[in-house]
């Protein structure tokens, strides 16, 4: 689902992973840490939105790797 093309699939996973978080935050980081590079900017920004602007940067895509 982190490569699906439709929108709706990226803010649902969004959506559940920052729920997700709530419960099992560093299940959610290893997750997102892993795809950051591959998964829709979207799901991220929904997952992350409750975080400050500094955590959000981890998550961020690699200009290396991208």
């Amino acid at each position: 689902m982190m490569t699906d093309p439709e929108r709706v699939v990226h803010q649902g996973t969004g959506w559940f992973l920052r729920e997700l978080w709530k419960v099992h935050p560093l299940l959610v980081e290893d997750i997102l840490y892993k795809h950051r590079n591959t998964a829709a900017r979207l799901i991220i920004q929904y997952a992350t939105e409750k975080l400050s602007k500094e955590e959000r940067l981890r998550f961020r895509k690699d200009k290396r790797g991208a």
